[in-house]
């Protein structure tokens, strides 16, 4: 059954991939595949921007960003580069 909210920390989390970000931690990388698959319009998952060519270094989960329905929902600005 697929919910009609987010939840606080679900909201908390998607604040900070708002401009996009690689995710290196498991608990948010938790976090934001369950966002995706109850509110798939919200965020793109994608490949890691800035993975360590290093396969020997940690490597981040993926990269994520909200989409605009994903901005509109939490009521952010996208920052201009």
């Amino acid at each position: 059954m697929k919910r009609s909210k987010l939840t606080g920390e679900e909201m908390k989390v998607m604040r900070l991939i708002a401009n996009g970000a690689d995710i290196w931690g498991f608990y948010e990388a938790g976090i934001l595949r369950r966002v995706e698959r109850d509110f798939p319009l919200l965020i793109t998952i994608t490949k890691a921007t800035n993975a360590p060519k290093d396969g020997a270094k940690q490597q981040p989960y993926f990269g994520a960003i909200l989409t605009p329905t994903g901005l509109k929902r939490l009521r952010i600005k996208r920052r201009k580069v």
